[in-house]
């Protein structure tokens, strides 16, 4: 059981969490961070053992929770024997238990002295079956922790997808926004990671999530999308009025975000979303094309010529001093820019392709013509 010390707050030092009864593999959780950690009792020295955090930077965003009397009282208490029950079931893994220990009295939604409730627990355990009994017994999809991450957020911090499945399916009206002080919410983790998660994406937009939230950077979805090269879930958060020309709170665009990637697929998309390619960033002075030219990726800049992205007189000063002839080439003798975007997707296509073809076969291999080659 986990058991906070006194603490006396605003006068915050340092918080002291005591592990106590703790048998062969079982898990602890980091004070400051809220990640469960995984250990054996064989490290562990015989009764308690008091393990010292340092105290958060007073400009984090979460040293108030730290330092409010209501989360003290709140999830400062020792859970009740029960509930203790509930807990070392869980995470001994006896899921069998569960309801057995539920009609004796145990909570399905009890708090521990950090805010974990059992379905917290079960997701962050990775059992499924303890989700589904906990579930039909009435644990509820809209308590948080001390944190401020339900169990839809650490399902989708822990990238696993099931759990989100079945915490998705279960209750519709699930808080699918919930997220930490920091801004991420499930939409924007499943975003960065890609196409592959469009499934748990185009749930969540179902049932309301935001497509225009943002963390403190500034980071939409829709730019996340950019950086993990994912266009299907572009057009999908587009679809939902996601802003293709939105900015982070440094000033850089979405496309700005892609080009730094050297993400094409995306670029392209973005592009044909209406990207902006002419995009001057406020608070440096920096454009689309010089964000190409310091990546010295010269596909992205001729995508973005083709593209109708406008040279400007400091663009080829900006190649010539970095040294990037590929780059001083194409600043000189620009590619014509492609009426139709369409074509310039099937461009990007044909040139993902053959980059991927076996090097150990040449004749197999041609560069692809540009859109300005074809008739």
């Amino acid at each position: 059981m986990l058991i906070f010390d006194r603490m006396n707050p605003p006068h915050y030092h340092g918080a002291s969490l005591k592990l106590s009864g703790m048998t062969n593999q079982t898990s602890s959780y980091n004070f400051l961070s809220g990640r469960r950690v995984t250990m054996s009792s064989r490290s562990i020295a015989s009764g308690d053992r008091f393990i010292r955090h340092p105290a958060p930077n007073v400009n984090d965003p979460l040293y108030d929770a730290f330092t409010k009397t209501e989360w003290m009282y709140r999830f400062g208490k020792p859970l009740n024997r029960a509930d203790a029950a509930l807990q070392k079931a869980l995470r001994e893994g006896r899921t069998k238990d569960i309801p057995h220990l539920l009609r004796k009295g145990a909570s399905v939604n009890y708090q521990d002295p950090i805010g974990n409730t059992p379905l917290i627990e079960a997701v962050l355990l990775d059992n499924l079956p303890a989700m589904g009994i906990l579930l039909a017994h009435g644990a509820r999809t809209d308590m948080m922790d001390a944190f401020q991450e339900g169990p839809l957020f650490k399902a989708a911090s822990q990238r696993n997808k099931a759990a989100m499945n079945i915490l998705l399916s279960a209750d519709d009206s699930i808080a699918v926004d919930q997220g930490p002080e920091t801004g991420e919410t499930p939409l924007s983790l499943a975003a960065s990671w890609g196409d592959q998660w469009l499934g748990i994406t185009q749930q969540l937009l179902a049932r309301g999530a935001n497509p225009k939230s943002a963390n403190i950077l500034g980071i939409t979805p829709m730019i996340t999308a950019a950086q993990s090269n994912a266009p299907q879930t572009a057009q999908l958060l587009y679809e939902k009025d996601a802003d293709p020309n939105g900015t982070d709170r440094a000033g850089q665009s979405v496309l700005m975000h892609a080009v730094k990637a050297g993400n094409l697929e995306v670029i392209s998309k973005l592009l044909q979303l209406k990207a902006d390619p002419n995009y001057r960033n406020p608070k440096n002075g920096d454009t689309v094309i010089q964000t190409a030219i310091m990546a010295d990726n010269p596909d992205v800049l001729r995508l973005l010529l083709l593209g109708k992205a406008k040279i400007q007189p400091e663009d080829l000063d900006l190649a010539q001093r970095l040294e990037h002839p590929a780059m001083v080439e194409l600043l000189t003798t620009p590619p014509v820019p492609e009426q139709e975007i369409s074509t310039l997707i099937d461009w990007v296509k044909n040139k993902l392709i053959c980059s991927k073809m076996p090097a150990s076969d040449p004749s197999s291999v041609s560069e692809p013509s540009t859109p300005e080659q074809k008739e």
